[in-house]
């Protein structure tokens, strides 16, 4: 098939419970459960898990955003370029490979999922749209 076929069958086989498992992980860490999980997918599932998960991603999205701005300043506001901001998406990974991901249980950067090159080739990829989101739209904005 074509390479985008490819790709598409790619993004299908990973496992997409990563929102589900950001919500479990927040949830216990309001119960006070801060201690890594051997494996996420075991642990007794919590009430909204995949609401909490999307929730907590998007607002730790906007967070980055504020972190964007505050480090590149006005002018950059005023006149974006994507430098900083995919900067600031690649930064972000060592969130999820360093916090987020041995907190599930799932290692150092997945090193312990089946597929831990795949996943991280994935988390670039993600952070890599992320940035060019922050990009285009303080890029929107300013057309304004």
């Amino acid at each position: 098939g074509s390479a985008r076929q490819d790709i598409v069958a790619d993004l299908q086989s990973i496992d997409r419970a990563d929102e589900q498992e950001d919500g479990e992980k927040a949830e216990y860490e309001q119960r006070g459960c801060l201690a890594p999980h051997k494996d996420i997918t075991a642990a007794e599932a919590v009430p909204n898990e995949a609401a909490l998960g999307w929730f907590f991603h998007y607002a730790i999205g906007i967070l980055y955003a504020g972190i964007l701005i505050c480090f590149a300043g006005p002018g950059w506001l005023a006149n974006p370029t994507f430098i900083p901001a995919w900067i600031l998406g690649l930064v972000t990974i060592g969130a999820g490979w360093f916090i987020l991901q041995p907190g599930m249980g799932a290692g150092w950067a997945a090193s312990l999922r089946p597929n831990p090159m795949q996943v991280r080739a994935l988390n670039i990829l993600a952070h890599t749209v992320f940035a060019f989101g922050l990009f285009a739209t303080a890029w929107l904005l300013a057309k304004i």
